[in-house]
């Protein structure tokens, strides 16, 4: 009996033992698993993902916007204002959204095990320089024509300049010479062409161009091109004639027509032709060579009267507004970075050719940061308006 008890003792712990060795042994992978597991769990080298969308401060998807969470992570936001990163390290992150012409957002975040979904709204960057305003053609300056310019701001006879023969729509000078009041065309004796004669006078009008008598008698008017001409004078009477015009012999005596011709407009040089290739400024502004208005301590100002766009001929015969907006680079010294020159919007191509002939004159108070000068990154709107009081001086036939 003790025999077969012990055995059944021994059978018995031995059962128990075997047990024991089966749960240590079925217990030894968990624990291994759950030591891993804490190890996951306190692994700053761990990895997340972060998502969402950008939108301004209306709601409206914003394009292109870069989503920063340090330099190794880095995303644009799709036509959807979409981004999203991956291989985050788990933890407190700063989250950066750049966009130019917004306000740039810096927002701290903590991701854990859970991947983030995120709505970060931007605002527009309130700040734009004042815009820049043409009225008016610019007259190119031609000594011929500065007693032209100063008699028809007299109001001294008829004048007709440029935008006003483009405006009457003809090409031939008698049709336009019969707008003024006492004037009136025929056919020059033997064909030899045509030509007007004054109310009440016995002779011909005497002819000049350009300050010098064109003929010593009768002149074939339409044989004068009008796209040629820059301005015309008419005086009915030799009384009326300035000094400045009278001619020889007093041959204006029976009345005086001065045609004053176009001056040569100078071509753009080389030199200024604006570079075929244009730099990013995104990545200017990614790499910190250049600040926005929002970044520095002194804003860049615009030098009143520089950098003025000429408004385009065709434009204004038509009394066509219209408004540009370009973003560009002001470097250090005040001066625009021809190869920076962006044109984001222009109601009309010759608008936007203007302005980017005129802008790498312009001239600027350079942008300040920390006592020194910075580039700068500076948006500035154009305005074309025509002259209110740009109408004809001549009284028209009804």
């Amino acid at each position: 009996m003790p025999n077969l008890h012990s055995t059944n003792l021994a059978g018995r712990w031995g059962r128990v033992a075997a047990c024991l060795a089966v749960m240590m042994c079925g217990a030894a992978p968990a624990a291994r698993a759950q030591g891993n597991a804490g190890r996951v769990v306190n692994d700053t080298a761990a990895t997340g993902r972060l998502s969402g969308v950008v939108t301004d401060s209306a709601g409206t998807p914003v394009v292109g916007a870069r989503v920063e969470a340090g330099p190794r992570f880095v995303a644009l936001t799709d036509s959807e204002g979409a981004f999203a990163l991956r291989g985050l390290p788990r933890g407190p992150l700063v989250l950066s959204v750049r966009r130019l012409g917004y306000a740039p957002s810096h927002t701290q975040w903590e991701l854990g095990d859970i991947a983030l979904t995120l709505h970060l709204r931007i605002d527009p960057f309130p700040v734009m320089l004042a815009p820049v305003i043409a009225r008016a053609a610019r007259r190119p300056y031609d000594a011929r024509l500065a007693g032209f310019y100063e008699r028809r701001a007299q109001h001294l006879g008829y004048s007709f300049d440029r935008a006003e023969i483009d405006s009457i729509g003809t090409f031939r000078m008698t049709e336009l010479l019969q707008r003024v009041p006492g004037v009136r065309k025929y056919t020059m004796r033997g064909a030899l062409g045509t030509s007007v004669t004054m109310s009440g006078a016995s002779c011909p009008p005497l002819v000049m161009v350009d300050g010098f008598p064109a003929a010593l008698g009768r002149f074939d008017l339409d044989m004068v091109d009008l796209t040629t001409v820059e301005g015309v004078e008419v005086y009915l009477h030799g009384s009326t004639v300035p000094s400045s015009l009278a001619g020889p012999y007093g041959m204006e005596n029976c009345g005086l027509i001065a045609i004053w011709s176009r001056p040569m407009r100078p071509n753009v040089r080389a030199a200024r032709a604006l570079p075929t290739r244009r730099v990013n400024l995104d990545s200017l502004l990614a790499a910190d060579a250049v600040y926005t208005a929002a970044s520095v301590d002194t804003p860049a100002s615009y030098s009143e009267g520089t950098g003025s766009p000429v408004y385009p001929d065709s434009l204004y015969r038509a009394s066509a507004a219209g408004r540009v907006v370009a973003r560009f680079v002001v470097d250090t010294l005040g001066r625009v970075e021809p190869a920076s020159i962006h044109i984001l919007s222009a109601t009309a191509p010759p608008f936007e050719s203007a302005v980017e002939q005129a802008l790498p004159s312009a001239r600027f108070s350079p942008a300040r940061r920390d006592g020194r000068l910075v580039r700068q990154i500076v948006e500035m709107p154009f305005e074309f308006k025509p002259g209110a009081g740009d109408t004809a001086s001549v009284q028209r036939d009804r």
